[in-house]
């Protein structure tokens, strides 16, 4: 957890894939309590960083996971 925590603040190399990650860690409750505000948040980050490094596949899955939130 603390090591993708990391790379997303970083934004090193695939931060994207990490924040997306951390949002679904965060969404499920695995290894931490469940947390949908900063499942949201990571959600958010991964799919903010399109300019930067566009992986079109996890920024949908974070689109898709982020409207499924908000319903």
């Amino acid at each position: 957890l603390a090591m993708y925590e990391r790379v997303v603040e970083a934004k090193t190399h695939d931060y994207e894939k990490c924040a997306f990650k951390l949002g679904e860690i965060y969404r499920e409750g695995q290894y931490v309590e469940q947390d949908l505000e900063k499942a949201a948040k990571y959600y958010q980050i991964a799919i903010d960083c399109i300019d930067q490094n566009p992986d079109e596949a996890t920024i949908e899955a974070a689109k898709e996971a982020l409207e499924s939130l908000s319903k």
